[in-house]
């Protein structure tokens, strides 16, 4: 899934995000500061946007990190399969209270480019570990069944928040149930791809 990422440069992200939370975005040391392709292989850091305790005190705030893609030693859990993320272990607590978005410019699947049609940045969903190893976070990404133009060359493809959307998907205090959440990820977050 998602043979290739191209995320934004830190500015245009943090630009993008303070515009459509409609409030400041902290950056963190740990983010990388320009754009740049990867091939999305696990063990890979990119960039997110999560609402965290700076300190861990006081209301969670965005902010802009990096994460390790994959969970585990290993980073062998790279995808959170939507049909199984509310009764796997594995996955079921992350899915509840660590949610954060992957900002990228497009994905490359066998050779071909999807992104969003509008042009804008595509925020993946994704979800990440409570425990940090090398100074960062685990993270998963929760992908779906492909359809439409991804179909034809994955059986896979990863969830989109959209930026109306966003700060639910983000916020611990929204979506507190098993339910809600589902309900949400199955009726607000498709993923909308250019081919």
């Amino acid at each position: 899934m998602c043979g290739e990422v191209r995320q934004p440069a830190l500015e245009e992200l943090k630009d993008f995000a303070s515009t459509f939370l409609d409030r400041e975005v902290i950056v963190t040391p740990r983010a990388l500061t320009e754009e740049y392709t990867f091939a999305a292989t696990p063990g890979m850091r990119l960039n997110v946007l999560a609402y965290q305790r700076i300190g861990g005190q006081g209301e969670p705030v965005p902010v802009i990190s990096s994460m390790w893609f994959g969970y585990g030693s290993d980073h062998s859990g790279f995808n959170a399969k939507f049909e199984g993320i509310v009764t796997k272990p594995t996955w079921a607590e992350d899915f509840g209270v660590r949610r954060c978005l992957v900002p990228v410019i497009e994905f490359k699947e066998a050779r071909v480019k999807f992104g969003s049609k509008s042009g804008d940045l595509s925020m993946l969903a994704a979800i990440f570990t409570k425990y940090e190893t090398a100074s960062a976070r685990h993270l998963a990404l929760i992908t779906r069944a492909a359809y439409g133009s991804v179909a034809g060359f994955h059986e896979r493809m990863p969830m989109a928040v959209d930026t109306e959307h966003a700060d639910t998907w983000l916020n611990r205090e929204h979506l507190l149930t098993a339910a809600e959440r589902l309900e949400f990820v199955a009726t607000k977050i498709p993923m909308k791809v250019r081919g």
